[in-house]
């Protein structure tokens, strides 16, 4: 299906990263009231955590293709 095709019958596409997820956590009031405000902002804080980890890491792929070229 198409991007339109989905909207149409409401299907949501799911976050394309980590950073897109932690948004829209960030704004779910569902998961605030099933989780609770501690466990709700200690999870946020670990994904914070993880998302600031991979992006400082530096992959195969970006090495394989950069390294050569620059």
């Amino acid at each position: 299906m198409t991007k339109d095709e989905r909207m149409e019958v409401g299907i949501d596409t799911l976050p394309e990263s980590l950073e897109e997820a932690i948004k829209l956590y960030k704004d779910d009031a569902f998961m605030r009231e099933v989780l609770g405000e501690h466990v709700f902002y200690k999870y946020l804080k670990a994904k914070k955590e993880e998302w600031k980890s991979y992006k400082a890491r530096v992959s195969q792929w970006e090495l394989d293709n950069y390294f050569v070229k620059y």
